[in-house]
């Protein structure tokens, strides 16, 4: 039975008898219309609560409330990390939750970092060239001078780059990156004043998600100026960013986890226990074989991939020994039963190179098109990924759908032949392996 307004006010009028006008603009008309709107509201409202109230139809913020009756908590998305080089003069302080940035992404340190404004001893090695002076916390183009006795290659008050540190070592030169000095002699009593300073510093994204993953090179900028703070780099690119867990997939776990009967260490146990673990997208559990190819009673392997649907690193692996396994056999917070040894390992990748002979397209190659076809084939490859979870069967990279897929991009108009991995061919994905996206590359 429908519960529109107007039906609920036919109802209501079908009920008043006939010898009253119910006429449009009549007495009764009007007086039971509000009613009918009110109670339209009342049954939209029911069917909200009722839809809400299971797994399978239930809107975000009560889909998240209805898994953690059951224990299921949705996996946020990470936020990506790295290492920055910031250039100071001395004294100056990079405070926690001061804040760096790339083109896109703001970033916030994460320690405390102090730029040292005291004079410090030092002995000169002038067998080797080196600076001696042991956890100097110099950095590569730190800006120092010298006073004390000193050989006559140095002189007091002149400013010199650091180059070629170590620890508790480095050499010296005259312009940044320059050629070291030599020295004749080691002079005596030798003091370093720092000038400018450059410290390595941990930084986080503010915002989770892929978007945090940044190349080398990009964090450059402060948003906000920062006293005696002038520059920033990252000589390596920040990562660990992952997406938050994808709404329809917490809804699968979810279900899995209440219609999954058993906790004694079955197949369906150590899928719901890795797929709580934070950065795990999918996960094929299988018995451990020995180097004969021979079960091992009680070795469980688990083979997992991350939330973007690549190869896990060895963190997230040992993140789910150390949670699923605990710390021993003996740990009284460990998942597995007594007696279950687990192996957790990450999905071998396999490179799927793709080739265009004699592709037309409209717009720029590089800048337009690349991204397109790693948009749609990365897409297509998740999909596979995730059928890691199946424990029965390979799903291979298709190469009538890898067509489908480029003809389905409206900016390429055709093409001769298509070549995965040099050939014309289906790429076989055996069971403890993943397809990720190699080169996308066209005849000239």
């Amino acid at each position: 039975m429908s519960n529109s307004k107007a039906e609920i006010l036919e109802r209501i009028i079908d009920e008043i008898p006939e010898k009253f006008d119910t006429s449009e603009g009549s007495f009764f008309k009007d007086l039971e219309t509000p009613v009918a709107i009110e109670l339209e509201k009342t049954y939209q409202k029911g069917d909200e609560i009722l839809d809400n109230a299971f797994v399978t139809t239930a809107e975000e913020e009560h889909l998240i409330s209805r898994g953690a009756d059951f224990g299921v908590i949705i996996n946020p998305a990470s936020y990506a990390k790295c290492i920055v080089h910031v250039k100071g003069s001395a004294g100056a302080i990079f405070q926690v939750a001061h804040k760096v940035a790339s083109e896109t992404i703001i970033f916030e340190n994460l320690v405390k970092i102090e730029f040292q404004s005291s004079d410090f001893d030092c002995t000169l090695d002038n067998t080797t060239n080196t600076v001696n002076s042991v956890a100097h916390g110099l950095q590569n183009k730190s800006v120092i001078q010298f006073t004390g006795t000193l050989p006559a290659e140095l002189s007091t008050g002149l400013d010199y780059y650091v180059i070629a540190r170590t620890d508790d070592t480095f050499q010296i030169s005259l312009s940044e990156g320059g050629t070291p000095i030599a020295f004749s002699t080691v002079g005596a009593t030798v003091q370093i004043s720092p000038i400018t300073l450059w410290k390595e510093a941990e930084v986080q994204a503010v915002s989770g998600g892929l978007s945090g993953n940044v190349p080398i090179g990009t964090i450059t900028k402060f948003p906000v100026t920062l006293p005696a703070i002038t520059d920033v780099y990252n000589f390596v690119a920040s990562t660990g960013g992952l997406p938050a867990e994808d709404l329809e997939e917490f809804r699968q776990r979810t279900l899995a986890k209440i219609q999954d009967k058993g906790s004694s260490g079955n197949i369906a146990d150590y899928k719901n226990w890795t797929l709580e673990v934070d950065g795990v997208g999918a996960v094929r559990v299988r018995p451990l074989t020995n180097d004969a190819d021979a079960t091992e009673n009680g070795h469980v392997q688990l083979v997992i991939v991350g939330t973007d649907f690549l190869t896990a690193d060895p963190t997230l692996c040992d993140a789910v020994e150390l949670i699923i396994g605990g710390v021993d056999q003996y740990d009284e917070d460990r998942l597995a039963p007594i007696g279950a040894d687990i192996n957790c390992k990450g999905a071998e990748e396999v490179a799927i190179d793709i080739y265009f002979d004699n592709i037309s397209f409209t717009g720029d190659w590089t800048l337009a098109i690349v991204p397109l076809i790693e948009a749609a084939v990365k897409e297509y490859f998740a999909e596979i990924a995730l059928e890691i979870k199946s424990n029965t069967h390979n799903l291979d990279v298709n190469y009538p759908k890898m067509n489908n897929i480029m003809f389905d991009i409206p900016e390429i108009t055709g093409y001769d032949e298509l070549l995965l991995n040099s050939g014309v061919l289906t790429i076989e994905i055996e069971n403890d392996q993943v397809p990720v996206l190699g080169t996308v590359t066209k005849s000239v």
